[in-house]
């Protein structure tokens, strides 16, 4: 799993008493939805481009709620685009 990767939740488990859900109200990511990983924290957590959470005040500092890694799958890693292959592929048209 990479910053750019489709990634489905695959458990939703979530503390309905946790800090991120009542104080700070943060949204977490559905069941069965595909997500972008947006970047990494901690190499255990990701954050997903479809969710932006407020930063708060945390033990560790000032920061935006993050998911563990382990409750996704990766669905597909990042695209990767080959400019000169498609240039080459461009001019046979």
């Amino acid at each position: 799993m990479q910053v750019g990767s489709l990634v489905e939740l695959i458990n939703d488990n979530w503390n309905p008493n946790s800090k991120a859900m009542v104080i700070y109200g943060c949204m977490f990511p559905a069941k069965g939805v595909i997500y972008t990983v947006r970047e990494f924290f901690d190499k255990e957590c990701i954050r997903l481009e479809e969710i932006v959470n407020k930063k708060h005040h945390y033990n560790e500092g000032y920061a935006e709620c993050c998911f563990y890694i382990k409750r996704f799958r990766e669905i597909q890693p990042p695209m990767t685009i080959d400019i000169s292959e498609l240039q080459h592929q461009t001019e046979k048209l």
